[in-house]
């Protein structure tokens, strides 16, 4: 595998990595940076200078917003395909996927900076020096501008986006049951074990 397949296959990771922000837990800016213990620092800079170049500050919440729209406009088109022509149904769901959308960009900027450097740690640690410093030449460029700016914006292309879309509704169909055998699961294991049920619920 060349340098340019990891490096495209690292940036479809921290997109993915982005998009899931809201389902998973998050490490704090402290904690991330932990993870930078023991990576070489000379491999570090130029990993950090990379996402710097390749995601301006300035850009980079308009780089990730637009993918997370790509990616729920999918999900809606995908949803709306199960729940047959009933426009009421269809208007609930948009309703909560519209809400979820708003939710999901807050927690998506501001877990942005912690993600991107998480990201260029990996960066630090997948690529060797070389490599750091092929990369940093090529995001220097314009093509590489370019390759980082649209990286994003990929989502939206009609291919991917159909490709999505069938992803989303085999796996909508797929996640039922598997949702209700583990809502059954758990309500029979807190009806047995109260404390636990009050736990969970301090909890939330």
């Amino acid at each position: 595998m060349t340098c340019w397949e990891r490096l495209s296959g690292a940036l479809c990771a921290a997109l993915i990595a982005a998009l899931a922000v809201p389902y998973s837990a998050s490490a704090a800016p402290g904690e991330v940076s932990s993870f930078s213990k023991g990576v070489n620092p000379a491999a570090l800079t130029l990993a950090r200078e990379i996402i710097a170049l390749g995601y301006p500050v300035e850009a980079r919440a308009t780089m990730f917003s637009g993918a997370l729209d790509a990616v729920m406009g999918q999900m809606r088109e995908a949803r709306d395909s199960g729940f047959g022509d009933d426009p009421a149904i269809k208007e609930i769901v948009d309703r909560h996927i519209r809400a979820s959308e708003t939710e999901m960009k807050a927690l998506v900027q501001q877990h942005l900076p912690g993600l991107l450097d998480a990201i260029a740690i990996a960066y630090a640690r997948e690529f060797s020096l070389k490599e750091l410093q092929e990369l940093r030449a090529f995001v220097g460029t314009p093509t590489g501008q370019r390759f980082f700016a649209r990286s994003a914006a990929l989502m939206q292309d009609p291919a991917v986006a159909a490709a999505n879309q069938a992803l989303m509704r085999d796996a909508f169909v797929q996640v039922q049951p598997m949702r209700k055998a583990l809502e059954e699961e758990l309500l029979d294991y807190f009806s047995k074990n109260p404390e636990a049920a009050k736990r969970m619920a301090e909890q939330q």
